[in-house]
């Protein structure tokens, strides 16, 4: 079994989809974040739900978090109202890093120096030297 026969599509947004669609998004999943991508495809960021959180809560509530009572289910509505006009490119933290980017499945490897040295003296085919062994006289 492959990795990529484990691997399942992760839901993306893009930059300039609207906050409120990524909100809803995420709500309806069940997501902790949600993975941003420009008009290319290509990871741009990740939006966490903690991010979203800060823009829809007032900042008194995301201060003390025990007034969090006090706000109540019925004003949701309100609440997201803070995400009306906005893109999801607005609602990214500044200091938002880049993802990761997938990194070679193959890497690049080479037979240690002091092994590539050793065929050289013993095996006369070596691309390095040329020398005859003891054992073709």
């Amino acid at each position: 079994m492959r990795a990529r026969d484990l691997a399942v599509e992760y839901e993306t947004i893009g930059l300039d989809s609207d906050a409120l669609d990524a909100a809803r998004l995420m709500a309806e999943q069940r997501l902790p974040a949600l993975l941003v991508v420009d008009e290319r495809g290509a990871p741009k960021a990740i939006l966490p739900a903690s991010q979203m959180v800060k823009i829809l809560v007032p900042a008194y509530v995301v201060e003390d978090p025990t007034l969090a009572a006090v706000v109540h289910e019925r004003h949701a509505d309100r609440l997201c109202e803070a995400l009306a006009d906005r893109k999801v490119r607005d609602c990214l933290s500044k200091s938002t890093p880049r993802p990761p980017l997938p990194r070679r499945t193959t890497p690049r490897w080479r037979w240690p120096r002091r092994w590539r040295r050793r065929a050289a003296r013993w095996w006369p085919s070596s691309r390095r030297t040329r020398r005859a062994c003891a054992c073709s006289a």
